[in-house]
């Protein structure tokens, strides 16, 4: 007994020793800031980034877990210009200022503002500073783009039929002010407190916002023009720039009795309407169809879109590839193939298709099974145009000059053209960068991404290389593992590093090597003493492998535990469908992070488990085995 007692009084000393920070608190927790969006201009003079204040700063809370709208500040580096970042849009306290997408130029940039309960979209000139705000709300481009530049001088909005701000930024605010008056009603007993949602019979009787409208706004005159009334969710003008192609919801749809619902079953009908942008006119293609989110694809030299979605109004079909014209209804033959359809986290639909050039390209496998591959699908059948790489394609393709695509396949890119074998990059590939630009909608995330492809690549085990499919290269100015974001053009490369001590830096330097001064957030907590996350390697339900996360208590805690009684207590995190391949974010937007912050129950002596418990699409439970 004594012995162990010498032991424990041996360890308390040597834990005593070091020299720790002070404990991570409360107060560095609302203090905490951090990146948000950042890009540079087509024209390569501007990079502009979004700057999340403090969340002291972010009131009133009635974001929900969209606060970072509210922080949201904006500041862009001139590369002709000298000295620090300049603040965009002169915002009023309480403002929250958002980036949209950049001009063709990028002399100019749509600048997104949230104050109070009002969402308005603007055009911030970027030699200036100075921003002219349209008297627009735009929906939010969550499922597909809802703001696109026509030209220098026209814009084209998916715009909301109110002035509020949009309903995902209002939701938590609303929710809790819905409850309230539920229980006034029921506290005076004179209403029923509950709420109605029309079905079967009583179907049209649900409740409905505003109709939205697209408007295409002229900038020079400041005229704004309507050009459809509907509820508009994703839009794509054509590559002349003549027609856009418009995805509306309609009528309401009676839930299938036999169906679970998942937050992505539709309630309306989704389907698409081409605008001709020169007379006004409008057409329906396909007036029974319901499309699925994340695919608008113009062909290249002819005004056809490829959609995927089901057919007919009397009952659900099975969902196909489609070409639709302004009077026409193709369907894709994908005769012996079946076709590979991803999934969003909450069960919305991504299609794997793309065009090359004008014909059909399909991510497919063999109806009687068989290895996933791109198929081009032309007049005279499909054609595997992958089937010679080593190893079964990504199920994202890149679009890269001249008509052709870029797909990768293990470590390796690979360009294919309508004609000729596939043509490999020559670097083994670590990683694609993410797609370029501001204010990209999730289908610009997640499907056919924009031209522009870069690859990280490695020099050795401390150098990463940014590489271009033009040739173009940037090394990384930090260790691989200290990047936690990264935009990248033919104009330069920017990264945000994350310190051990938690402050986030900003560097970035130009295609000339130029280095812009460093922008450096949390730097008061160069003084605290913060605990480091192990990883814990498991298993998913299908045997694939996870990682699992335990934050153990910083010194000083650890040594309070250890010299209390022992193992500190152990606090678990879980969200089902969360999956960490990398240390969680200690400090930044996301789930448990405000609610129950490992940080903060770490500094008071508790041990946090953050598993990661990933799930199939759409599901509300996840499992993992450690």
């Amino acid at each position: 007994m004594r012995l162990a007692r010498l032991g424990l009084a041996l360890v308390c000393v040597a834990l005593a020793a070091p020299a720790w920070g002070r404990p991570f608190t409360i107060d560095d927790l609302l203090r905490a800031e951090e990146f948000g969006q950042m890009g540079f201009s087509p024209n390569g003079r501007h990079f502009v980034f979004e700057r999340l204040g403090p969340q002291t700063q972010a009131g009133p809370f009635n974001q929900d877990v969209y606060s970072g709208y509210r922080r949201s500040r904006l500041y862009s580096l001139d590369r002709l210009k000298l000295g620090p970042p300049e603040p965009l849009g002169a915002p009023a306290p309480g403002d929250g200022l958002v980036a949209g997408p950049f001009s063709p130029s990028g002399d100019q940039l749509v600048v997104l503002r949230l104050r109070g309960q009002v969402w308005e979209a603007g055009v911030c000139d970027l030699l200036s500073g100075e921003v002219t705000w349209l008297g627009v709300g735009p929906e939010l481009g969550l499922l597909g783009q809802t703001i696109v530049w026509r030209s220098e001088s026209q814009l084209l909005m998916a715009a909301r039929g109110d002035h509020l701000a949009p309903l995902r930024l209002r939701i938590g605010g609303e929710m809790r002010q819905a409850l309230s008056d539920f229980w006034a009603r029921a506290e005076a007993g004179w209403t029923p407190a509950i709420n109605l949602v029309g079905s079967g019979r009583y179907l049209s009787l649900r409740p409905k916002a505003p109709q939205g409208r697209l408007v295409q706004v002229d900038l020079p005159s400041g005229e704004q023009t309507d050009l459809l009334a509907a509820d508009i969710y994703d839009l794509e003008i054509s590559p002349d720039g003549r027609f856009a192609a418009v995805m509306a919801l309609g009528e309401d749809l009676q839930a299938p009795p036999d169906q679970l619902l998942r937050v992505a079953s539709a309630s309306r009908r989704r389907n698409l309407v081409m605008v001709d942008l020169d007379s006004g006119a409008t057409s329906t293609p396909c007036a029974d169809c319901h499309l699925d989110t994340h695919l608008i694809a113009w062909a290249a030299n002819r005004p056809e879109v490829l959609v995927h979605g089901q057919r007919g109004r009397s009952g659900p079909t099975p969902a196909t590839y489609l070409r639709l014209s302004w009077d026409k209804v193709s369907p894709v033959p994908l005769s012996g193939l079946r076709p590979v359809v991803g999934r969003t986290s909450e069960g919305y639909a991504i299609p794997r298709a793309a065009w090359l050039q004008d014909t059909p390209l399909v991510l497919a496998e063999p109806a009687q099974g068989g290895r996933a591959d791109w198929w081009m699908i032309s007049a005279s059948g499909p054609q595997n145009i992958t089937a010679s790489l080593p190893s079964a394609p990504d199920p994202i393709v890149r679009s890269a000059p001249g008509g052709a695509v870029l797909v990768r396949a293990g470590d390796e890119a690979y360009q294919i053209g309508p004609s000729g074998p596939p043509s490999r990059s020559g670097a083994r590939i670590l990683a694609m960068a993410p797609p370029p630009g501001l204010g990209l909608s999730n289908r610009h995330r997640v499907n056919q991404l924009p031209e522009g492809a870069w690859f990280v690549t490695s020099d050795g085990p401390a150098r990463t290389v940014l590489r271009s499919l033009m040739g173009k290269r940037f090394t990384s100015l930090a260790a691989p593992d200290e990047v936690t974001a990264r935009a990248v053009s033919e104009a330069g490369l920017a990264e945000i590093w994350r310190a051990p001590s938690q402050t986030l830096t900003l560097r970035l330097q130009w295609f000339d090597q130029t280095r812009a001064e460093a922008v450096r957030l949390n730097q008061a907590f160069e003084h605290v003493d913060f605990a480091k996350a192990e990883a814990i390697h498991g298993l998913d339900p299908n045997g694939a492998p996870v990682r699992h996360w335990l934050i153990l208590p910083p010194g000083q805690a650890l040594k309070r535990s250890a010299c209390e009684g022992g193992e500190p207590p152990l606090v678990v995190i879980p969200y089902p469908g969360a999956s960490y391949p990398t240390a969680p974010d200690p400090l930044g937007r996301g789930i448990g992070r405000y609610s129950a912050n490992p940080q903060l129950l770490a500094a008071a002596g508790f041990a946090v488990l953050i598993p990661s418990l990933p799930r199939a699409p759409g599901q509300e439970s996840g499992r993992a085995h450690v």
